[in-house]
């Protein structure tokens, strides 16, 4: 790396400080200042380490030797970097955040220690005359190495463009080009798993992911994305235990920890889960999906107050979410304070009104208040957009027997039974009458 441009870029952390380089946007536009417009190769290099949250994660690293090893991983598999090319930018940004002056392994194996230069020179003449002769022999083979990983790379970034305008199919097809003309290459397996998740066709995208962890055993992301696989078809065993592998191997990652949390609500584990959402929200206490995952859980085992406390936290991180104020309101009315939970309904109604579960809660609260017309209204509403839900029928039919309309109670009682819904309740009262 120009020894220039390194201490323009400690000028730049002087100054500025060093969440400069946390943000990808804000430090391109001071780097273009700082430099003239000049470095290019080297601010675009840097660029993209900032944009995977390298500068970061070196920052705050308690062993920052592991976390040069994780940063070069992340960009030679996310962003198809070279090993010489992450590791140098990895060492730079060690240097200038941390003061870390030791090169990564990729940087030390292209150095000769002083012992060994004497032995380098007396097999100089040997060496350079072999080497003339292994010339002559591999060139050919060099050359169509080049064209071929070439032509990964251009196959691997048409395939990511296709992932991130969801034509899965098409990115498949890309990546198995890839993958036919260099087998060996763990982040392009990984991918095409994750485009055959995206299809929900989890058998295949776990036979990638198991490729992928067979060429890179310490592929963090690939156990986590089986692990997703696994979730998918309902296995939730053996996808605790690739979340588990996932965080061995990347213990700092929020994500890993929420779904391996996921996989427990899923088992009914909510102890568990509420540790692993914890945990994901200590490492990321900005993602609204963990307070809104550990506010679920918190419902289930009756811990309304601290349920309450997770979706309002979810909910002011993000306030447009229709799903939050519901789950909110049916916490709210759990704790009988129907008139709270009839607030959060109409938000979720006004955030997305054609969505049928807040009108049919909503209904079940009016009803608890005497409010019948309301009920009958909201149960209506909700049927029109949902109607093959047999719940809405049954509770529409409960509003009608309290309001001893019985012709209208048996036809949305029986039009229940026939969605499949619980005849029990039915039978029982005909059994009465």
């Amino acid at each position: 790396m120009d020894t220039q441009f390194v201490g323009i870029l400690q000028k730049l952390v002087t100054e500025q400080g060093k969440d400069v380089l946390f943000d990808a946007k804000k430090a391109k536009c001071l780097l273009a200042d700082y430099t003239q417009n000049e470095y290019k190769k080297e601010r675009d290099l840097l660029l993209t380490a900032i944009e995977i949250g390298a500068a970061k994660e070196i920052a705050n690293a308690a062993d920052l030797d592991t976390c040069k090893k994780i940063q070069i991983r992340e960009l030679m598999e996310e962003k198809f970097i070279n090993e010489t090319a992450a590791t140098e930018i990895i060492d730079v940004l060690a240097f200038v955040l941390s003061g870390d002056n030791s090169k990564s392994l990729a940087a030390q194996n292209n150095t000769i220690a002083p012992t060994q230069k004497s032995n380098a020179v007396k097999f100089k003449i040997i060496g350079v005359i072999f080497a003339i002769f292994l010339c002559l022999l591999v060139f050919g083979g060099y050359v169509y190495y080049e064209i071929g990983i070439s032509k990964v790379y251009k196959l691997f970034r048409q395939a990511s463009s296709a992932m991130e305008l969801g034509d899965f199919q098409v990115a498949i097809n890309l990546y198995t080009q890839a993958i036919t003309i260099d087998s060996n290459i763990s982040v392009v397996y990984n991918n095409r798993g994750v485009a055959y998740y995206r299809l929900q066709n989890y058998d295949q995208a776990i036979k990638d992911y198991e490729k992928t962890i067979e060429l890179d055993p310490n592929y963090a992301k690939a156990y986590y994305n089986r692990g997703n696989a696994y979730s998918g078809l309902q296995n939730y065993d053996q996808a605790i235990k690739d979340f588990t592998q996932a965080i061995y191997l990347n213990p700092k990652e929020a994500s890993y920890y929420n779904n391996r949390g996921i996989a427990y609500k899923e088992t009914q584990n909510y102890d568990r889960a509420i540790k692993n959402y914890t945990k994901a929200i200590e490492l990321n206490p900005k993602d609204a999906a963990y307070y809104f995952n550990r506010g679920y859980a918190y419902n289930e085992l009756k811990k309304y107050y601290q349920a309450i406390a997770d979706y309002t936290q979810a909910i002011k991180i993000y306030p447009k979410d229709a799903i939050t104020y519901l789950n909110r309101g049916v916490t709210y009315y759990n704790q009988k304070e129907y008139d709270k939970a009839i607030a959060d309904y109409t938000r979720a109604i006004e955030l997305n009104p054609n969505y049928a579960a807040p009108y049919y809660n909503r209904a079940n609260a009016f009803k608890e208040l005497g409010h019948y017309k309301q009920a009958i209204r909201d149960c209506t509403q909700a049927i029109e957009l949902d109607p093959k839900d047999a719940n809405a029928y049954y509770n529409r039919a409960f509003v009608y027997r309290e309001l001893r309309n019985h012709d209208q109670m048996k036809k949305d009682f029986e039009k229940a039974c026939e969605l499949g819904g619980d005849c029990r309740i039915w039978n029982h009262l005909k059994l009465k009458r």
